[in-house]
Parts: structure tokens; sequence; C-alpha cells
């Protein structure tokens, strides 16, 4: 059975729904939603389907009334909660807060790694230049003791002969290993925090909730739409109609999500998918 707070949602749907003079069945025509999950809506026999489909379903029905979407939704989740919108508003001025202390805290320690990094970096190029300007000193040591040794043996009056290296030969090793230096320098990999970025493509109308590293937000996308999101760590995504959608990683395409229809659960990271628990298929409960 509906709570009061449920049923009196309902009723108030179908209130809204008449006093626009729509039919059921004109809703359904636009939507493509089946006239019965319509009428179970409207009878506030919620249960007949998983909340996402609930939630998308009644987004569809509010803009063929031409009523706000977003406020139908959020009278739906108080009526499920049995809240007013004084504590939904507490509720979110919380939430609100937490995040933004989240993010905060997320930034300070992004900075913290990119002054180490920065540090670290020019500690590494200092230590390179140091050598290479011992080795050029080296170098130039090396050339003089051998031209003090080449002047000390060479003996006028006799017929053998002290070779000197060549000076340019000497400067040519020298040239060589400062660039041997400054390409194992240019080799050192940069450190930064890591940065993920989730590009969506959809093939077909799909219902989506994606988390980041510190925000939720729900999309109804229409087919042929991109969507791009950000986050440090990962992402988590319950997909309604997985199927309907292409994914890419750091512009690398992932494999495929589901199969039409299904309703996905996963989480996408650096070590790429990671299918989880409570996944569902409409298809698969009617049938059961």
């Amino acid at each position: 059975m509906p709570t009061e707070s449920l049923s009196n949602f309902a009723k108030e749907l179908k209130k809204l729904r008449e006093e626009k003079k729509t039919t059921i069945q004109q809703i359904s025509s636009k939507t493509k939603i089946d006239v019965k999950f319509l009428i179970a809506i409207e009878d506030a026999n919620f249960d007949i389907l998983p909340e996402l489909y609930i939630r998308a379903f009644l987004r569809e029905y509010a803009q063929v009334l031409d009523l706000n979407a977003a406020e139908i939704v959020s009278r739906y989740e108080r009526a499920k909660k049995g809240t007013t919108i004084e504590e939904e508003t507490k509720g979110k001025e919380k939430a609100e807060a937490e995040i933004g202390s989240a993010k905060k805290t997320i930034n300070y320690e992004v900075k913290k790694v990119d002054r180490a990094n920065a540090i670290s970096i020019k500690s590494i190029k200092n230590l390179l230049a140091g050598i290479e300007k011992r080795i050029y000193y080296l170098t130039a040591l090396t050339v003089i003791a051998l031209a003090v040794i080449v002047y000390f043996l060479t003996d006028n009056n006799s017929q053998k002969i002290v070779v000197e290296k060549p000076y340019e030969e000497v400067l040519k090793e020298h040239t060589n290993v400062s660039n041997a230096i400054k390409s194992e320098l240019a080799e050192i990999p940069m450190l930064a925090a890591d940065s993920l970025s989730l590009n969506i493509k959809t093939k077909d109308t799909v219902w989506l909730k994606v988390t980041t590293d510190a925000a939720t937000k729900e999309y109804l996308l229409p087919p042929n739409k991109s969507l791009t999101v950000k986050s440090l760590t990962n992402f988590r995504l319950v997909i309604g109609n997985a199927g309907g959608i292409d994914v890419e990683l750091n512009n690398k395409p992932l494999q495929s999500l589901g199969k039409p229809g299904e309703v996905k659960t996963v989480l996408i990271s650096k070590q790429g998918v990671q299918f989880l628990s409570n996944n569902f298929s409409p298809s698969n409960e009617q049938k059961n």
C-alpha cells in the first residue's frame, strides 16, 4: 500500500493532467511510455518499476503537460520520504555545505601535490645542471693536463712523436655527454594530479545518474547527444538503457556497458570498468 504522501502526490498529478485537458493516451503517444505504467503512476503504484524509470517517466510526463520536470521529481522524492519542503531545503543546504567542504579539501590536497611536484622537478634539474657543469670543467682540466704531459714528454732530439688528442675531438665528446644528459632530463616524467575525463555519447534515449568525487547528477538524454564529465579518481554510473550509450575514458573507447533496455550500475576508473550489483533488466522481470 502506498503511503498517504505518495497517494496525495499521485492524485495531484492526475488533477494537473485533467486541468490541462490531456488524456493518458495522449501522453503515451508523445512519450512512448506504455499506458499501463502511466495509469500505475497516477494510482500511486510506484512499485511497478525500478526507481530509475519512475523518475524518468515523471520527467517526460511533466514535460508533455508543460510542467517543471525538476519540481515534479522533487515533489515525488519528498512524498516518498514523507518530508516537507522546509525539511528538504535544510537537507540540501547541509549537503551543499558538505560538498563545499570536500571540494576545498580536494583543492588543498591537489595544490600540495602540485607544489611537491614542482619542487621535485626543480631539484632534479638543478642537480643535472650541476653535473653537466662539473663534466664541462673536468673536460677542460683533462685537455690542460694532456697538454702539460705532451709538453714534458716531447723530446726535440728524438724521432718519437707523442700524438696529442685533438681539442676538437675532446670538445665533441663533451658535447655528446651534454646532449645525453639533456635527453635524460627531457625523459623525466612530469608528476601531476590524476585527471579523468568521461565522454558519453547516446544512441537512444537514456537516463543517467553520474557520481564523481564530490557530486551526483541525473540526466535524461535524447539520442545523438554528448556529455562530458570530469573526476580525479573514478565515476559511478547508474544507467537506464545501458545499450544506448558509447563511453570513452580520456579519449579511449571503453567496452559495451550492456544491452538495450538493461539497467546497469558500473564503476569506471583508470583500471577500467567494474560492474556492480543491483543491475536490473525490465524485460527479464516481466518474463519472471
